[in-house]
């Protein structure tokens, strides 16, 4: 899937960035996500290390 409309603009170029290795990946290399705001910390992250938050996403 090819996410389009507004929001999205403009991420193409980062994202490629981030997989070449041209731009820092903010995430720190995390392989998970959530949005605890509205799942809370659902079991599985009690198995990851968590990193970074960025705006409402938690990174692990």
């Amino acid at each position: 899937t090819h996410p389009q409309g507004e929001g999205f603009e403009g991420y193409d170029g980062w994202v490629r960035g981030v997989l070449n290795g041209q731009v820092a990946d903010p995430t720190n290399g995390a392989l998970y996500y959530n949005n605890p705001d509205k799942e809370g910390y659902p079991g599985w992250t009690n198995n990851v290390r968590r990193g970074v938050k960025i705006a409402n996403h938690q990174f692990y």
